[in-house]
């Protein structure tokens, strides 16, 4: 799509906001998801496997996406990546139990919504790897048309914005336990998607 006349009508702080969810989502997996494994599971081998997962997602995305969105556009590509976030999130939701961060609970001894399985667990990563590809390529892409020139102060700025977001995101699995973590999960990814299909729309 090409871009407007005017495309300092955007201001470049909207292009901030998404960091909310990079923020929350690897909070997520950098401290609550390898806390929360074990109360489902007793293998050990799962914790890293998920690593694997997660970066195998994203190599085999960055190929993907380039795919789907010459299909379709970047719009419909957002839209997509969107429920499949919402899909893994809310499937944490139902397999951890709530206090599987904050507390050490045996394997199946705490209540979870259906009954807990590690392909679950590998279904998660896969989706939040491929998810998390999409949103970094389009993202940046965008982010370089709305900073244009400063491109380099403008991506200098997001990672500092991106850190502050990160480091907030290490302490709140201690204000609140996995589920409550999980719904602000879903606004945030909302948010993200409301911000670069609609506030960012021209940019696309």
């Amino acid at each position: 799509m090409a871009l407007t006349e005017n495309p300092r009508d955007v201001p470049p702080y909207s292009a901030l906001i998404p960091l909310l969810y990079w923020g929350s989502i690897w909070g997520f997996f950098a401290k609550i998801f390898p806390t929360a494994i074990p109360s489902i599971s007793d293998e050990r081998k799962l914790i890293p496997l998920t690593t694997l997962v997660v970066a195998a997602g994203m190599t085999a995305g960055s190929v993907l996406w380039n795919y789907v969105a010459r299909l379709s556009n970047n719009t419909f590509c957002i839209i997509l990546i969107t429920l499949m976030h919402f899909t893994a999130i809310i499937l944490s939701i139902l397999i951890f139990p709530k206090d599987a961060a904050t507390e050490i609970l045996d394997v199946e001894t705490a209540a979870t919504y259906i009954e807990p399985h590690t392909a679950y667990v590998i279904v998660i990563s896969a989706l939040v790897g491929l998810a998390d590809s999409c949103v970094s390529i389009i993202y940046y892409t965008v982010a370089g048309k709305v900073y244009e020139e400063g491109t380099s102060l403008g991506f200098s700025i997001n990672n500092f914005g991106f850190c502050v977001v990160y480091i907030i995101s290490m302490f709140l699995p201690s204000l609140f336990d996995l589920h409550a973590y999980c719904y602000l999960m879903l606004g945030a990814v909302l948010v993200m998607c409301l911000a670069i299909t609609v506030g960012l729309k021209k940019y696309l």
